[in-house]
């Protein structure tokens, strides 16, 4: 019975979001979310540039950075969490 209704409750969205869609009324909702992502993408650009100082920078340049090899666990050695029976 519930997947009957999900069915139905699907077919109506759906069946009421393309006749928005054709009336042009999800346009506004589409911009209002393109200036909602513009404004949160500025705000993380804004909280990574002031996180960055110039010392921070040139100590993170001086230090090297392990390779992706050297950083992934060897498949020989044994897991620590891994349960024994």
């Amino acid at each position: 019975m519930s997947v009957l209704r999900t069915l139905v409750f699907g077919a109506l969205v759906g069946v009421v979001g393309k006749k928005l869609y054709e009336n042009g009324s999800l346009d506004r909702f589409a911009e209002d979310v393109k200036a909602r992502y513009g404004e949160a993408k500025e705000k993380v650009e804004e909280a990574r540039a002031s996180r960055t100082t110039g010392s921070n920078a040139a100590r993170k340049a001086s230090t090297p950075r392990a390779t992706r090899m050297s950083e992934a666990p060897s498949p020989l050695t044994p897991d620590p969490l891994a349960r024994t029976n």
